[in-house]
């Protein structure tokens, strides 16, 4: 039986895609029905994350990835921006931009 903590978003997914741009390595993209509290739900789109990045071909990811796996949706890390914008020169120091992703839940037992 799933424990849903108050704040603690999990959902199905409903449709996924990869996406692949020059110069970034590939990633997944999911549309997943969150489950909200009151029974309701909500379609959003998020980050797929640990999955295996050598296999984001279309034939690795649907041995990843199904429709209707459940999924929990979590927040990430997605880059450090460590240019100052008013003088373009990188420092040490950089803003961490956060996002939502979802993970697939593994099944007790596996």
């Amino acid at each position: 039986m799933e424990r849903l903590i108050p704040g603690h978003l999990r959902g199905e997914i409903f449709a996924f895609t990869t996406i692949r741009r020059d110069g970034i390595f590939p990633y997944g993209m999911a549309w997943v029905d969150v489950e909200l509290l009151g029974g309701s739900t909500r379609r959003i789109t998020v980050k797929l994350t640990d999955l295996d990045p050598n296999r984001m071909d279309p034939a690795g990811m649907e041995e990843q990835v199904h429709i209707g796996d459940r999924v929990e949706i979590i927040t990430r890390e997605w880059t450090r921006v460590t240019q100052d914008p008013a003088d373009g020169k990188d420092h040490d120091r950089g803003l961490l931009v956060y996002g939502y992703a979802a993970r697939l839940i593994c099944e007790e037992g596996n």
